[in-house]
């Protein structure tokens, strides 16, 4: 398997693009991540993380109505496209054990994120209208997003009108089940402003510990805003591992985030530090290329492995 992300056609130059190495075996499966995939108008555009989210329709999409188009946080087109290389080389292997054949997996990073944009493109799909920023709250939905709370903000996630029901006449207005400006989600989200003013009147009474608390005890869908701190010191994250100590002797107590998913039929994930420059440089020659330990150490006292050998 070969797996490359270089700009498409710079493999090709090097010699070791798909078409050539599959002439030397058939059954290759060569993964190729670019911006915007293999051919098109665009195939030729460098990409960084950045581009994709500005031209998929993410950054438009994110951030306050008042304010600019927002960059997400998280490199997330990075990821994504990561994620469908993953997800494709699986499928291709699965594909090679049935057929024999390898094939070419052509992975675009701009496909990738438009793909996960299934609101926004959904929603252009089925109604014609484009994406619009909304800041913390749902584009299409109401109370879901985040409200103030007496220290700080917490979220809500109410989608259907039993929810909606229930949570109001929790906070003490039970005639909003009544009141046609809130009768379903679409006239919800058309007067959330005066639902956030009367959420926050209430929940400004209390810290966001106390609300989440209180909310949970009705079974309101509800959580706080953590940090990323906070998040990776929860109880939860503890339990599930998201982070495992790493021995490495440079740094020591380090901690490194664990593969996520989980398999019943197989022990816990494996994380392992990165390793040094050169440092398996002896086992790849000599497990993979044969080389006896006599001619290695010929070849470094050559000076063929450079500083790193």
């Amino acid at each position: 398997m070969v797996v490359e992300n270089f700009r498409p056609g710079v493999a090709d130059k090097l010699g070791i693009g798909y078409e050539a190495l599959k002439a030397i075996n058939p059954k290759l499966i060569y993964v190729s991540v670019s911006g915007f995939g293999q051919d098109g108008p665009a195939a030729h555009r460098p990409a960084y993380d950045i581009i994709i989210q500005a031209m998929s329709g993410m950054m438009d999409a994110t951030g306050f109505p008042d304010g600019p188009p927002t960059l997400i946080g998280e490199a997330i087109s990075d990821v994504l496209s990561g994620l469908f290389a993953s997800w494709g080389t699986l499928v291709a292997l699965y594909s090679r054990e049935r057929t024999g054949l390898g094939t070419h997996v052509d992975v675009s990073m701009f496909d990738s994120t438009l793909a996960f944009a299934a609101t926004s493109v959904s929603r252009f799909v089925f109604t014609g209208q484009d994406a619009h920023r909304v800041g913390n709250r749902h584009p299409l939905s109401a109370p879901f997003g985040a409200y103030r709370a007496r220290d700080g903000y917490f979220v809500l996630a109410i989608l259907n009108n039993k929810l909606f029901h229930q949570f109001v006449a929790f906070i003490g207005h039970p005639e909003f089940i009544d009141d046609p400006r809130f009768a379903d989600d679409v006239a919800r989200s058309a007067h959330e402003p005066q639902l956030r003013a009367c959420i926050e009147s209430w929940a400004t009474q209390f810290s966001v510990e106390e609300v989440c608390e209180i909310l949970e005890t009705a079974h309101i869908p509800v959580a706080p805003i953590w940090n990323v701190r906070q998040a990776l010191a929860s109880e939860q994250s503890v339990y599930r591992g998201v982070l495992s100590p790493v021995d490495d002797p440079n740094l020591p107590g380090m901690k490194l985030p664990s593969q996520p998913v989980k398999f019943s039929a197989y022990d816990g994930n494996r994380v392992t530090r990165a390793p040094g420059l050169g440092e398996h440089t002896d086992a790849t020659l000599g497990e993979l290329l044969g080389l006896a330990q006599s001619r290695i150490e010929e070849l470094r006292a050559a000076g063929a492995f450079g500083a790193a050998g």
